[in-house]
């Protein structure tokens, strides 16, 4: 009972100061904006990579090239999206703190970020790279075992392992005192030392992004577009409820 009231709890404060600073929803709709045209984009690829092994000998130069070109064009979007996403989730800390004085104070979120802009990204890079190489493991094995159930599974769980273990990455990078080893150190021993609230808002945000891969594969309609990008909404306001209760969470510990 404690704990579903500290959980409502955290999600009402956050809700609260979402629709009073409505501000906030924004980094985060745009991100999830940019992110739905990556997943399409990827969606469009795999298929284009599908067309072109199974048609083999009937392959022209010409599609060979445009599927190079495409691939390199989804590399610089999700490069892009990626430090955009990195620097917004530096702000959300002071952001939260800010908003909870009663008024935003820019001034004080860009120096606050500022201070440890570095140490945000060079954290945020590692962290990518271990997502990178776990994620290339599991492919690994998915291609061993065959596309099953249980390699999706797999490689769902991979994922959501790293949102519960990373889950206040961010807010310790922004507040921490250490360093990048301390910063992931920290980060982990806070998560496995409130491991049940982490895993329920940890389960929250994945849940929409999982719901939103399957949908991604099926948005040639137009009906399937509306969706689609309907998820991508709603992802964007659950990722900007998710990012005020990961501050609200870490400060109340």
């Amino acid at each position: 009972m404690v704990l579903n009231s500290c959980k409502k709890q955290v999600i009402i404060e956050s809700v609260f100061l979402l629709l009073k600073n409505p501000i906030l929803f924004v980094p985060k709709l745009f991100v999830a904006f940019l992110y739905g045209w990556g997943m399409l984009f990827s969606a469009s690829l795999l298929k284009q990579m599908y067309y072109l092994y199974s048609a083999q000998s009937q392959v022209v130069l010409s599609e060979i090239n445009s599927f190079f070109i495409s691939a390199f064009l989804l590399f610089a979007l999700t490069i892009f999206t990626f430090f955009v996403d990195l620097f917004f989730s530096g702000i959300y800390p002071p952001a939260v703190l800010s908003a909870q004085k009663e008024k935003i104070d820019f001034k004080n979120i860009i120096f606050s970020a500022k201070k440890r802009i570095l140490l945000l990204f060079v954290s945020g890079i590692i962290l990518w790279l271990l997502i990178t190489v776990v994620s290339m493991a599991s492919s690994v094995v998915i291609v061993f075992f065959g596309l099953n159930s249980y390699s999706v599974y797999l490689s769902f769980g991979i994922s959501f392992a790293f949102i519960f273990i990373f889950y206040f990455i961010f807010p310790e990078v922004i507040f921490g005192t250490g360093r990048v080893k301390g910063v992931f150190t920290d980060s982990v021993k806070k998560s496995f030392q409130n491991k049940k609230k982490v895993f329920v808002y940890s389960l929250i945000p994945f849940s929409v992004s999982v719901l939103k891969f399957f949908v991604a594969f099926s948005a040639e309609s137009f009906e399937g577009m509306v969706i689609f990008w309907a998820l991508v909404l709603v992802t964007g306001l659950v990722y900007s409820i998710h990012a005020v209760a990961n501050q609200i969470l870490y400060s109340s510990l």
